[in-house]
């Protein structure tokens, strides 16, 4: 809500009349009507004490908001996702910056906007420009220490890890473990799993399925991101035949559980990486193109049938458009990653760069 919207609504709550106010802030009742239909706005002096009036704070009489909705919050992201496809990295700074501007004391609408911008930088800039990136990087990295002042734990504690991965990037390693140490343990009571126990001895049983579903979803998500770290360890060791097992394991763990084929893929593509085995590679990396897009997808399997893992507020028209400028956007930075060397004269990952030159390029 806008200021005259705000004042109209306290003024309304409390029982008082615009003269009434007017006569506690000393200034005429055509004043507080001007103000309440938008037509001026009060003096900046008059703000304390209007505020302490209706009961409320400057920051929310200036329409500071600091909450806002999930579903308000994923409307502000998709909006900024849809100019993202057709703007530069600047533009979609900038409109970031507005939309914060609006609501500055909303810190999970902060972490969700800079979380975004991490990803549109590497979407829009890539490889291509590490200097920019980083600058934009830092920009980023503002909004990440502005999340430090949150009452929300969890809500710090996701800002705190994003600034943690750029100390370690930087080998400040006495910075990451000094942030580290801020981060508290995992709580000894998992609310999750007393909230399927409570609904499913209340006989709720639909939302003691979801509440199972949703952790054991996370809990999945959880395990086979430690694998791919446990593969990405025993890889920089040396220790093939064990990340060939990590990499299998990995795999299976998706299938069994039906996760999407695209994150089964993502332990091969680090493993034909490192090993350098090209035919491999390009095969996966097919792979990776082709299941992409079930990401955006409800996956149907009864595991998870009660459960919504796709952001409905999406349509296939942006989704489809995104996927092809996103895809499009990393393949063609693979062209220029060293570490790719060996496969950079295989036929098949020239076709497959080509074909994302030339999608980038319509």
């Amino acid at each position: 809500m806008n200021i005259n919207e705000i004042i109209k609504e306290k003024r309304k709550a409390l029982s008082l009349t615009q003269e009434q106010l007017a006569n506690q802030l000393g200034v005429s009742t055509p004043a507080v009507s001007k103000w309440e239909s938008g037509a001026s706005y009060p003096d900046i002096t008059i703000l304390p004490n209007l505020a302490k009036i209706l009961k409320t704070d400057i920051n929310t009489l200036l329409s500071f908001q600091s909450d806002l909705s999930d579903e308000e919050i994923n409307n502000r992201i998709k909006d900024l996702s849809s100019f993202a496809l057709n703007h530069t990295i600047d533009e979609i700074f900038e409109k970031a910056m507005d939309i914060i501007s609006e609501y500055p004391n909303c810190y999970k609408l902060i972490l969700n906007v800079a979380l975004s911008l991490d990803g549109f930088a590497i979407f829009k800039v890539g490889n291509s420009d590490l200097d920019k990136l980083e600058k934009l990087s830092l920009k980023v990295e503002e909004l990440y220490r502005k999340i430090m002042d949150s009452t929300d734990v969890n809500i710090k504690s996701l800002a705190r890890q994003q600034l943690i991965f750029r100390e370690v990037n930087r080998k400040n390693f006495d910075k990451a473990e000094e942030l580290l140490e801020t981060i508290p343990d995992k709580l000894m009571v998992d609310k999750s799993e007393l909230k399927t126990r409570v609904e499913f001895t209340k006989g709720n049983l639909n939302e003691a399925k979801k509440a199972a579903q949703e952790k054991l979803y996370a809990l999945t998500s959880d395990v086979n991101s430690q694998l791919l770290l446990l593969l990405d360890i025993e890889l920089d060791q040396g220790n093939i035949e064990t990340a060939k097992y990590i990499t299998d394991v990995s795999c299976n763990l998706c299938k069994t559980l039906d996760i999407w084929e695209y994150t089964a893929n993502l332990a091969k593509f680090q493993f034909y990486i490192k090993t350098k085995n090209a035919d491999a590679f390009v095969e996966t990396l097919s792979a990776l193109i082709e299941t992409y897009g079930d990401i955006f997808k409800q996956n149907n399997s009864p595991l998870y049938s009660e459960i919504n893992l796709v952001n409905d507020n999406y349509d296939d028209n942006f989704t489809n458009n995104f996927i092809d400028t996103f895809m499009s956007t990393i393949i063609k930075s693979l062209e220029t990653d060293d570490e790719l060397d060996f496969v950079k004269d295989n036929p098949k990952f020239k076709e497959i760069i080509a074909s994302a030159i030339k999608k980038s390029n319509r």
